[in-house]
């Protein structure tokens, strides 16, 4: 696995057109070669300012060799970086819940999405979402930010990512699951910034 830090400079984002997530989302995937399945999955998240430029992290299994001209600083994650016990965690999520419609609504029968909002409801959906990729989060130290939604329109549709971020400390409980997680990331959205587990390693 590879990570990397792209740096979008505003002259890129004028050369690139980039004028909302989708737009960010195909510039992204357009650094990696296609494969003969298309293009490469990754994950990315996006840091912010920094100095006047916009920063993303992208994880992908492999290096982002297009689009030279776009500043990228890329390193190969050391096998052992997953063998530690316990991290330091950062992760921005698009928390939704599945259900059905029901009768007599125009989504009658149909699966639909809805946010969770509220901080008791998004703990809980979190701490059931850890236990299932392997981790526990150390609840003394977890902290939920619900930040704005993410908008965008891809074809005739618009669509609408909640973002939240969580961060806190983690302990490793299933080395595989949590390996898992790590590679395929968390969650709804990956493909638009969403699910990328930040990690640093915590020393006894």
């Amino acid at each position: 696995m590879y990570l990397t830090r792209v740096t979008l400079t505003p002259q890129d984002f004028q050369n690139e057109r980039i004028c909302d997530e989708y737009a960010l989302h195909r510039v992204v995937y357009s650094l990696f070669p296609k494969s003969e399945q298309g293009r490469q999955r990754v994950l990315y998240v996006y840091k912010g300012l920094q100095r006047g430029n916009h920063v993303l992290l992208v994880m992908s299994e492999v290096e982002p060799t297009e689009k030279p001209e776009i500043q990228k600083d890329t390193r190969r994650i050391a096998e052992s970086f997953l063998t530690h016990r316990r991290y330091a965690f950062e992760v921005v999520l698009n928390p939704v819940k599945r259900h059905t419609g029901k009768p007599g609504s125009p989504d009658a029968g149909r699966q639909i999405t809805t946010p969770i909002t509220g901080q008791l409801p998004l703990l809980k959906w979190f701490l059931e979402k850890a236990a299932a990729s392997g981790f526990s989060p150390d609840e003394a130290t977890l902290e939920v930010r619900v930040r704005s939604a993410q908008t965008f329109r891809k074809s005739e549709n618009q669509v609408v990512h909640h973002r939240v971020c969580f961060t806190g400390t983690l302990t490793v409980t299933d080395t595989e699951a949590f390996r898992q997680t790590f590679q395929n990331g968390m969650g709804r959205g990956k493909a638009f910034g969403f699910g990328l587990l930040q990690l640093v390693p915590l020393y006894d």
